[in-house]
């Protein structure tokens, strides 16, 4: 069993470098444990928890992760011992354990612990029983705490221990003392600052581009946009994802679907809201094709400068200067041929059909509908991992459950994969008249080093990660939002059967994702189960009456593009025919 503590706002988990060590699962080694090393077990076993309480009490360890386990050692074979590992003064803690278990022959205490992942908390766990008996109470006095922010906030398992999650924008000493307030005793709380997405991109240029990781990876211009695709409100400056084709069991009407907020005018309306119907939904964004046309006549520009600026070197009719005015004037082609290539192209996928925006039953609704162009729908309905017989068909609807391992493609992070946590309290500036919501949401967890969504994914759908041999797989979901922070990643999405309903009551039909590839097997889809209801906003069912002031970032200015080079004027006689 892996204790973590958390003293104070300050004490995270090192994110140091990866152990050389590799884990065994301790039923892959067959051999029969040394009695020496059961020895070790049963002692550890036995001082565990006045261990641990000692670690816990002492300041200068901070966050610590300690854990009896199978590794392997530098020479490549299983070894037993200790993993330990803490955000303070490491040595004082080998100090504290091997004074409890230092005379015991075979103590490996081993420092700089692989990543810590979070988990799905079992649905027997003693914390969690205490957790749902006081959650509403908790959240409520977060929410009144103007200090703390917005918050994500609910129990988690991390290296087989339990404990709560809470990361916020704001004050964490402060959001830990108002959790820890509603328990007898103190209960293993993991702390993080977080940034928060509820809502579509804002442009390029106000996001920091600190590194190409941060840029868009799949923003592109597609002639068939896929799942994924950029996608945004004819003039307006936000993008998001598209999610995917459904259709009615007899494929006699299909639609797109994306995240509601993608196709509203401002994420900032009152909810319930709902898009505007009939307008322009364009492929790639604007956003996104600004962005792109404004790089290509910067190249045009300068391309132009070089060639204005190197034109009169090679004007000798000779051989070698004729190569130099060709490779001169093909660049300048180039970069101008692109620049109108990129003006001329349709864009246009599709019109608003239907959305909502809402609360429903404590859970957030985002969904919207479009009615594509069929010029354009042929293939958003899979993903192609870019690798040897990879393509994942959506087939079909599957509710998500908890540890399931998924996937997506997206705007902004193109393909990543991650796992299903389960459902955790959000708390977002969502704005319903004067009120600020707290909503119960299901997640899904990733690596730190790479979020499974970042602002512009929203709209994207989840599905199941493929096993062995399978091209077609369900769909579990839609996301609508996420957040980024130094202990963990995560993603806000609407299950299947939110999405199924929310589709059955904007259209009057059952839609699902079906196979469209002849290679791929399109056998007969279960219904999806659920109990039809209508998409009434009941309202969040903790408010606040405050919400911070939001401001319009400045729209991008584009260069003033230049004529193309007039290769007929008599200066350019040389080049006119090169």
């Amino acid at each position: 069993m892996l204790h973590i503590t958390h003293t104070s706002a300050r004490s995270t988990l090192s994110n140091t470098s990866v152990l050389s060590a590799r884990l065994h699962p301790l039923h892959q080694i067959h051999s029969q444990t040394d009695p020496v090393h059961q020895h070790t077990r049963e002692l550890w076993e036995k001082m565990r928890g006045t261990i641990c309480a000692a670690l816990r009490d002492n300041p200068s360890i901070g966050e610590f992760a300690i854990q009896f386990d199978v590794f392997d050692d530098e020479h490549g074979n299983p070894q037993e011992g200790l993993y330990l590992d803490c955000s303070g003064d490491i040595c004082q803690a080998r100090e504290i354990v091997g004074s409890y278990l230092g005379d015991v022959p075979l103590i490996n205490i081993v420092e700089n612990t692989p990543e810590v992942e979070l988990g799905a908390i079992s649905d027997d766990s003693l914390l969690l029983v205490k957790w749902e008996a006081v959650e509403n109470d908790v959240a409520k006095a977060l929410l009144d705490a103007e200090s703390v922010g917005e918050f994500v906030v609910g129990p988690v398992s991390r290296l087989h221990d339990d404990a709560i999650y809470l990361g916020c924008t704001g004050d964490t000493t402060r959001a830990e003392e108002i959790i820890q307030s509603f328990f007898t005793k103190p209960i293993p709380i993991i702390l993080d600052n977080i940034q928060l997405w509820i809502g579509a991109t804002p442009p390029h240029h106000s996001l920091p581009q600190s590194s190409d990781h941060d840029a868009p990876l799949n923003a592109g211009f597609q002639e068939f946009p896929a799942a994924g695709s950029s996608i945004g409100v004819s003039g307006m400056s936000q993008s998001g994802s598209l999610g995917l084709a459904v259709s009615n069991l007899d494929h006699s009407k299909m639609f797109s679907i994306t995240a509601s907020h993608v196709m509203e005018h401002s994420v900032e309306t009152d909810l319930p809201s709902a898009p505007c119907i009939g307008a322009l939904i364009m492929s790639p964004s604007d956003a996104d094709h600004n962005h792109e046309l404004f790089n290509a006549i910067q190249k045009k520009i300068a391309m132009h400068d070089i060639f204005y600026s190197r034109f009169y070197r090679y004007m000798e009719n000779n051989t070698q200067a004729l190569q130099e005015r060709r490779k001169l004037k093909k660049q300048v082609l180039q970069a101008e041929r692109t620049v109108t290539e990129i003006k001329a192209r349709d864009r246009q996928y599709g019109t608003t059909f239907a959305g909502f925006r809402g609360v429903v039953d404590g859970s957030m609704i985002n969904i919207g509908v479009i009615s594509p162009n069929p010029e354009r729908t042929s293939r958003e309905n899979y993903i192609d991992l870019a690798k040897p017989n990879t393509i994942v068909e959506f087939n079909g609807w599957q509710q998500p459950t908890k540890g399931m391992d998924v996937l997506k493609s997206g705007r902004s992070t193109n393909i990543t994969y991650g796992k299903v946590l389960g459902k955790l309290h959000l708390n977002a500036r969502i704005s319903i008249g004067e009120r600020i919501l707290v909503t119960s949401e299901w997640v899904i967890i990733s690596g730190r080093n790479r979020p499974f969504m970042r602002a512009g994914d929203s709209g994207s759908a989840v599905c199941r990660c493929p096993e062995d041999g399978q091209t077609a797989v369900g769909v579990v979901g839609i996301i609508f939002g996420g957040s980024v922070g130094s202990q963990a990643n995560f993603t806000f999405f609407m299950p299947a059967t939110t999405v199924a309903n929310g589709l059955l009551q904007l259209t009057g039909e059952y839609l699902q994702p079906q196979s469209y590839i002849p290679n791929v097997p399109n056998n007969p889809l279960p219904h999806l189960l659920f109990t039809p209801h209508p998409l009434n906003h009941l309202g969040p069912p903790i408010t606040f009456s405050s919400r911070p002031p939001t401001h319009e970032p400045e729209r991008m200015v584009p260069p003033i593009e230049p004529p193309n080079i007039d290769w007929e004027i008599p200066m350019l006689e040389m080049y006119k025919d090169c």
